[in-house]
């Protein structure tokens, strides 16, 4: 499958790079996660596992899976399916952008999940163009 990828479609090498996108936000949430309560000592019963962001990790892990299946399929002929899974970024995305404009003009303080923020920015693009694409291969 992957040594073909010169094979498949543009629309499919961008649902490929959104979905590897989206598994590198997981696996770097889940990484975070991990690090803050493997190694910090907080009390546990005012911090949890999506306090760290080990809930997100998971979500954008599994999604960029389903996500990366997709790719392997004829995206152009499954558009609906296809269009509901690159919303769900585009969405986030959306919210990100609000989240970060709040920043950017209120008091900005810089933090990890700031990093995680253009992460999902990046994805934003990323799934908007693939969208676009999508819908543009008629």
């Amino acid at each position: 499958m992957m040594f073909g990828l010169s094979k498949n479609s543009k629309i499919q090498k961008q649902v490929l790079a959104v979905a590897l996108l989206e598994i590198f936000i997981g696996l770097s949430h889940l990484t975070y996660a991990c690090y803050e309560k493997l190694t910090w000592q907080y009390n546990e019963f005012l911090y949890d596992w999506d306090d760290v962001g080990g809930d997100d990790g998971v979500f954008w892990t599994f999604w960029g899976l389903l996500t990366l299946l997709l790719s392997f399929a004829e995206v152009s002929k499954i558009k609906i399916v296809a269009s509901f899974v690159l919303l769900i970024p585009a969405f986030w995305g959306v919210i990100v952008t609000l989240s970060l404009f709040d920043a950017l003009f209120g008091n900005f303080d810089f933090a990890i999940f700031t990093l995680f923020a253009l992460l999902y920015e990046i994805l934003f693009f990323a799934s908007l163009v693939a969208l676009l694409s999508l819908w543009k291969s008629s």
